[in-house]
């Protein structure tokens, strides 16, 4: 709840019109956005919409698997934690969030002191991939000591009502699985006739353009640098957000576009049992001081006064 933000509330304070539909489809040659309720003509577009799970065509996983895309995904999960229905928790996915989820459902049980089996699965040969090897190690030593079994060059096979069945062969009743295995972007951009990679990021360039009067920011653009995207992070969102809105300002009163310049400012993988680790400004952290960074950040990156004592409030809890 503290990380929500009312986006009615900040359209009246800032002055813009606040709109809730589905974009369906974007036509750039008419400069038409249509939605599921009204279609809206543009002079300039951004298309910031982020991503979403990836289901990679699973039916079955679709169905049954929790996502992790929102803050009412997260009540749903929390929900059925809550029913006390479910032996095994099953998480697919061994990337930044699947790890992340992993940790929190042991912190949940924790501190309900119940015991469930939690089993983290990653079709790769190790959890975290991206990362520097020694993070890898790291991350998983720690996920070993807290109870978490991890599956790697492991896929989830099936997925029905309460079962959850692994490519190893291990099938586990009783189970809730919770599906971080990948994101595209939502479906009207990867529909767009313009560059994109397999998951659906438009190719912008150096203004953040994907074409004429079309910008791109956050998990839809794909921002190259020495030779590899950005990866999809808050901070380049952020920054790609405002230079698009800059560039659009510029554009209007005729002054020309500025180049993006993304400044890296490092990463944290945040575990539940404040064995977080990750690097900060070139520095590799590892422990509390790399969990009270991610939070403070969190703290920083809100809206509100009320908002951040909230949430501090929340960690005081958590640590």
């Amino acid at each position: 709840d503290h990380l929500s933000y009312d986006l009615d509330a900040i359209s009246r304070r800032l002055g813009f019109r606040f709109l809730r539909d589905t974009v369906t489809d974007v036509d750039l040659g008419s400069r038409r956005v249509r939605c599921l309720q009204m279609a809206l003509d543009y002079d300039y577009l951004v298309i910031a919409s982020g991503s979403e799970t990836n289901f990679y065509g699973r039916d079955d996983a679709e169905r049954y698997a929790f996502p992790l895309d929102t803050v009412e995904d997260a009540r749903r999960i929390r929900s059925a934690l809550e029913q006390d229905a479910y032996d095994a928790l099953v998480v697919a996915g061994g990337g930044y969030t699947g790890v992340e989820v992993a940790a929190n459902l042991w912190a949940f049980c924790r501190r309900r002191r119940i015991r469930r089996q939690i089993v983290l699965c990653e079709r790769g040969p190790n959890v975290l991939k991206p990362l520097p090897e020694k993070l890898q190690r790291y991350v998983a030593a720690n996920l070993d000591r807290i109870g978490i079994v991890v599956r790697t060059e492991t896929q989830v096979a099936e997925a029905r009502q309460g079962v959850v069945a692994l490519s190893t062969g291990e099938t586990f009743d009783r189970a809730l699985l919770v599906w971080t295995a990948g994101v595209h972007t939502a479906g009207f951009v990867r529909d767009l006739p313009v560059a994109q990679d397999g998951q659906g990021r438009l190719e912008v360039d150096e203004y953040l353009r994907v074409g004429e009067r079309c910008f791109a920011a956050g998990d839809a653009a794909r921002y190259v640098v020495g030779g590899a995207p950005l990866r999809m992070s808050v901070q380049f969102s952020l920054d790609e957000g405002a230079l698009a809105g800059a560039n659009i300002v510029r554009l209007i009163r005729g002054q020309p576009p500025r180049a993006f310049r993304p400044r890296d400012l490092g990463y944290v993988i945040p575990m539940a049992n404040n064995r977080s680790c990750g690097i900060a400004l070139g520095v590799p952290m590892r422990g509390l001081p790399a969990t009270m960074l991610h939070y403070f950040m969190c703290v920083f990156r809100s809206r509100g006064l009320g908002r951040r004592l909230r949430m501090i409030g929340a960690l005081r809890r958590l640590l």
